[in-house]
């Protein structure tokens, strides 16, 4: 009987093993997913804030005769128009 308890142990440890194998893969799959998610995130966001920053730059120009980034501003004179 002792040796029939030792193979029921030893055959649990085994699957409990075997388990948290798998339970590894899946959260080491869930982490590299995770990171390319934030990798993607940071390149969007990077992405937006150049781009903001070019839209600032643009609006802050005078506009030298171009239209202004504003309907009814005059940018050269800082006021509306009309």
């Amino acid at each position: 009987m002792n040796a029939q308890h030792d193979d029921d142990i030893l055959a649990t440890l085994r699957e409990i093993r075997d388990d948290q194998r798998a339970l590894l893969a899946q959260v080491q799959a869930q982490r590299a997913l995770a990171e390319q998610q934030m990798a993607q995130s940071k390149q969007r966001i990077d992405e937006s804030v150049g781009l903001q920053r070019e839209a600032l730059r643009a609006c802050s120009q005078p506009s030298r005769g171009r239209a202004s980034a504003w309907p009814g501003w005059d940018a050269r004179r800082k006021t509306k128009l009309g």
